[in-house]
């Protein structure tokens, strides 16, 4: 019985798995641990960058009415003040992107002479809308809108009454469009302008 005692005591096989299982237990709790100290600081950390953030709303709050960029809708009757602000209202609402697109779908109506007078008042506050987020080229703006002081292509045509109004000017070269390539140009071609407003 001592024999087997002696050699119980010396035998070493079945230690590592002894050692690992203490490793093992170890580092999970030191993981446990780590993890405890650190959730508050970092909850504390989240909490204040959520109230930085919130403190600095990113806003649109420079976008404001600019009753210059309707002059030529309220010389020609087409609409009134108080309407180009509703329209206009209602386009700063929009994402830039929706902008963008109306925009561009507005223009190749423009070109092919599809605009209802409706279309140019909403075409038109897109525009001013755009011109102050700073979000198309201005050239393009002036081009078709003047809204720099000149007489922009859809402002030259005598409007008259009817459902669409066709420009009786012959277009100049036109600027690059919104940066959108030929095919997405052919694409919205076939779909309607989209009155937004």
């Amino acid at each position: 019985m001592t024999h087997l005692f002696s050699q119980f005591l010396t035998d070493d096989s079945g230690t590592v798995s002894v050692d690992w299982a203490v490793l093992s237990g170890a580092v999970i709790a030191m993981s446990l641990a780590t993890v405890a100290v650190l959730n508050g600081g970092i909850a504390s950390l989240v909490s204040r960058m959520d109230a930085e953030l919130r403190d600095q709303q990113l806003g649109d709050s420079f976008v404001t009415f600019t009753s210059a960029h309707f002059e030529a809708l309220y010389e020609r009757n087409l609409t009134t003040p108080a309407l180009a602000q509703d329209v206009f209202t209602s386009a700063n609402a929009l994402m830039n992107q929706e902008i963008i697109d109306g925009l561009q779908s507005g223009i190749l109506a423009l070109e092919e002479g599809r605009l209802t007078q409706d279309d140019i008042l909403t075409l038109t506050a897109l525009a001013s809308v755009a011109r102050q987020r700073n979000i198309i080229d201005d050239q393009i703006l002036d081009y078709y809108f003047g809204a720099d002081g000149t007489a922009g292509s859809h402002r030259r045509p005598a409007v008259t009454p009817g459902p669409a109004i066709a420009p009786p000017f012959p277009c100049p070269p036109k600027p690059a469009m919104i940066g959108r390539s030929a095919h997405n140009i052919e694409q919205r071609q076939q779909k309607p302008w989209p009155m937004t407003c």
